[in-house]
């Protein structure tokens, strides 16, 4: 290891692999071109501390994420973690670690309010090393790609789309989030108060045993003694060794080992505040019904979507039934599914992956089978760190979802995050996820790629 790289990894943890050497070199290229000096020049000021190292460390980091990137996630913390601290009375505090651009606690704060959530009611905090990210997140305007797997309707209620052609969030959500500028290893202990709510996704893959050991007694510091941690499929082989495990409603919840047992979502005794009282002119009794649409999740605006369309008898589509509306909006969807898959055996893969990001993401299943098949498509093309997303991805909708992948499809998921780790020298992690793909068929191909008896 180089004494660059050593000191990239004192200063930052990342373990600097053949796939990061480009981006190294790139931003001793770059950091050294702004400052009008030489790279060697760069590279010893580096090293003594004499330069400032941010603008360097800015140009090899990768923040690159979108919107509702873990949406089920979400969802299930607002109503199962964030909701019942609000009706005891408690005022909930929940980070997002790294937050890159602002994207993860911003989708958190558009699926409180959609929840019905008062925004000032909960502290949301979103802590990253770069500047430049906080800077952007603190502007609040993305790009048409930031949201290339959301539901349009929360880009409706929450953006406004400028002139040119970005969209900037709406001041509500922009000031429900409190963002800070702090390197995990560092800056921490200035941090007094705990979390009950912490998300905490793809950092953990990008260090080694040691600096992930330090990562995560940060974590744990942080995190309120019956808080509870929330992360990706490919940081939790290593959280688990640190947090107790707990399935709640299919999703993963991480608690500290000494916390009491994460609790399935509230009953209808516990939510008695989001019960109203209604007058019934029937018999003059009083009926108590629920109805706070905030425990309802978004649903997609199917019939109004197809209030002017007409049938060829010519009847009014604006009353179609719910279930009739239902079977249009899954014809369609399924359709989309079929040219992207024939597509794909044509070898048309640009045009295959253009299908597939049209599939509406309020369309759960379908989007899962899509989001499966463009992990595949990447990885066919090499392109490991997409691939991986999406993998990661689809594996976290699949719990959600269960028995709509066949146990092939798991594998091939399993595999192209294994692939992926491996290539990283990740190999304890992508050991994990070589188990998985031989428990769901111990045929794959990725087994092949291994040698019999070693360790991935």
């Amino acid at each position: 290891m180089s004494a660059l790289n050593r000191w990239i990894k004192r200063k930052i943890g990342l373990v600097v692999n053949k796939e990061f050497e480009g981006n190294i070199q790139f931003a001793l290229k770059e950091t050294a071109t702004e400052m009008n000096i030489e790279i060697d020049q760069l590279q010893q000021g580096l090293l003594s501390d004499a330069i400032d190292p941010q603008n360097f460390i800015e140009r090899i980091l990768t923040n690159e994420s979108f919107f509702f990137r873990y949406e089920q996630q979400m969802k299930h913390a607002a109503e199962s973690i964030i909701i019942p601290l609000l009706d005891r009375g408690t005022t909930p505090n929940v980070l997002s670690l790294p937050s890159a651009n602002g994207e993860e606690p911003y989708s958190f704060a558009m699926i409180l309010s959609s929840c019905g959530v008062r925004l000032d009611r909960v502290n949301i905090t979103g802590i990253d090393i770069s500047t430049s990210c906080i800077e952007k997140a603190k502007q609040g305007i993305y790009n048409e790609y930031a949201f290339r797997r959301t539901n349009t309707t929360y880009r409706q209620a929450y953006f406004t789309k400028r002139g040119d052609g970005r969209y900037e969030l709406s001041p509500m959500i922009r000031q429900a989030v409190n963002f800070q500028c702090k390197n995990l290893f560092y800056d921490f202990n200035t941090i007094t108060k705990q979390f009950d709510l912490i998300f905490f996704n793809n950092l953990l893959i990008y260090f080694d045993d040691t600096y992930c050991h330090r990562a995560l007694e940060t974590v744990r510091k942080l995190l309120a003694p019956e808080g509870c941690l929330i992360v990706d499929s490919t940081e939790l082989p290593r959280c688990k060794v640190y947090f107790s495990l707990h399935s709640v409603d299919n999703h993963n919840i991480l608690k500290h080992p000494n916390a009491s047992k994460a609790k399935a979502r509230p009953t209808a005794s516990d939510k008695k505040s989001d019960f109203i009282q209604r007058q019934s002119d029937i018999k003059g009794l009083k009926k108590l019904k629920t109805f706070d649409k905030r425990y309802n999740k978004l649903k997609p605006k199917t019939q109004d979507s197809l209030a002017n369309h007409k049938s060829n008898n010519s009847v009014n589509t604006a009353v179609i039934s719910k279930p009739e509306a239902d079977k249009l909006h899954t014809d369609k969807t399924e359709a989309l599914l079929a040219q992207a898959h024939q597509a794909q055996l044509d070898k048309a893969f640009k045009k295959a992956i253009e299908i597939y990001q049209q599939i509406p993401a309020s369309d759960q299943k379908a989007c899962l089978k899509a989001t499966a098949a463009l992990s595949r498509l990447f990885a066919d093309q090499g392109e490991d760190m997409r691939a991986m997303e999406l993998a990661e991805q689809a594996i976290n909708q699949d719990t959600a979802i269960p028995d709509l992948l066949s146990d092939n499809d798991r594998a091939d998921l399993h595999g192209i995050m294994a692939l992926g780790l491996r290539a990283r020298g990740l190999h304890d992690a992508a050991k994990l996820e070589f188990e998985a793909v031989m428990a769901l068929n111990a045929q794959h191909p990725v087994v092949k790629l291994y040698r019999p008896g070693a360790s991935p």
